[in-house]
């Protein structure tokens, strides 16, 4: 292994003090001289280094202290790649420009704070900011506790009950930082804490970055292999809620079956994703259901904000499917918005929601056969004026019913025919 000098690139032995080139002072990253010293302080003594809590593509973070009030903080240090350090000073590489280097500063400063006005319980609180030893440094709460992910391997495998409670805080966690217009964009079980007070808060935002949903912009290709999907691939592609949203899908997935997701690059040449009750028959559907539509593939199946995900996990958005009874095509529809207008539309004549046009027997469905919708709590069945009416076979009943003249409640196993079109009616 050699280690390329950042100031001439010459190539140097690992193990060399100083480059055989020039003379610049070399830091192997293989070395702790790399990190700031324990005592270090930052801000006019303001906060000292404590230790190293852990590292990556984006930084160094250290435990620190707030020696105002002796607080015990996080502080994340901004480390360019490839550079050094002299003393507690950070020594950019030749390859970075003085322009991208202030630019990497001044999106630092930017990106912490939009964190500073991400106030929720289930995200890491951002308090300070500031350059200093030619880099940039955040200071942020310290969250104690241990990751989805040492727990995991602890458990194997986290309980329907688990993994709902932190799905729902992580959800509402992300409709505070997609509202102001940021995308974590590296969510997994690394980067989700569960406290003490079994809370999940969410940390590591330095892939975090400001979008605008659905416009194309460039952006470093930062991603997990298995919580990523594929528009996260590329370097100039349009991002959106859903991006975060696939992977928080794919660490709810891991968490429940034990099992790493395959990488959106195999699914996107052959689907390989095994439904997660395949794995663990206990798995609750709901939550299967969920995982499925935020791991779609195609970004717009999926749900398209934290909110719509919510609304389906707590019950007041419920998940509903129409199943084809023995009908083709077989694909199922899925039912996520109140009313759904169910007929058979061709070109000039009103929209539909659920088009049953190339069903065996859609000459018996009128135009605007039937509505289903959401109300107080339940899901009913109208019939619209069609010709030949809609029917019920009760869950546990042998035949349907007479044609309804009312609107009636739906129930999970209850089958529905519009004319001679039938379907097995779910919700979850």
């Amino acid at each position: 292994m050699s280690i390329q000098c950042p100031f001439c690139l010459s190539q140097n032995e690992d193990n060399t003090l100083n480059c055989l080139a020039c003379g610049a002072i070399l830091n192997s990253l293989n070395s702790p001289s790399y990190h700031l010293p324990t005592g270090s302080l930052l801000q006019q003594g303001k906060y000292q280094i404590q230790n190293i809590l852990g590292e990556g593509g984006f930084g160094i973070t250290y435990q620190g202290i707030d020696q105002a009030n002796s607080l015990p903080v996080a502080i994340k240090e901004n480390w360019p790649e490839k550079a050094i350090r002299q003393g507690t000073t950070i020594i950019w590489p030749h390859t970075i420009t003085p322009q991208n280097r202030q630019w990497q500063l001044k999106k630092f400063a930017i990106e912490a704070q939009f964190l500073a006005k991400c106030s929720h319980p289930s995200i890491v609180k951002v308090y300070d900011w500031f350059e200093e030893n030619n880099t940039a440094y955040m200071v942020m709460g310290l969250v104690k506790g241990k990751s989805l992910s040492q727990i995991l391997g602890e458990e194997k495998s986290l309980s329907n009950k688990q993994v709902k409670r932190y799905l729902l805080q992580i959800a509402e966690a992300l409709k505070i930082i997609h509202q102001a217009n940021l995308l974590h964009r590296d969510i997994k079980p690394e980067n989700i804490i569960i406290n003490p007070q079994d809370r999940a808060v969410l940390i590591d935002f330095g892939a975090t970055k400001e979008f605008i949903a659905g416009q194309t912009r460039k952006m470093s290709v930062t991603l997990t292999p298995g919580y990523a999907p594929i528009e996260q691939y590329s370097y100039e592609s349009k991002r959106y809620p859903a991006t975060d949203i696939y992977a928080l899908c794919a660490s709810m997935y891991e968490l429940l079956t034990g099992e790493l997701p395959a990488p959106a690059t195999d699914r996107f040449t052959s689907e390989t994703l095994i439904p997660p009750r395949n794995l663990v028959p206990q798995i609750d559907s709901l939550l299967e259901q969920i995982i499925l539509k935020g791991m779609s593939m195609r970004v717009q199946e999926r749900f398209q904000t934290a909110d719509e995900l919510l609304k389906v996990l707590t019950g007041s958005g419920q998940l509903a499917k129409l199943i084809p009874l023995g009908s083709i095509p077989t694909n199922e529809f899925t039912i996520e918005k109140s009313p759904v207008i169910v007929g058979r539309f061709t070109p000039g004549e009103a929209e539909v929601d659920i088009n049953l046009e190339n069903f065996s027997g859609s000459h018996t469905v009128s135009r605007q056969h039937g509505r289903i919708y959401r109300a107080e709590g339940k899901w009913r069945i109208e019939d619209l004026g069609s010709v030949n009416g809609i029917f019920i076979r009760r869950k546990g009943q042998s035949r349907f019913s007479s044609r309804i003249t009312i609107s009636e409640i739906l129930n999970s196993g209850d089958e529905i025919a519009f004319g001679k079109v039938c379907f097995e009616f779910k919700f979850y």
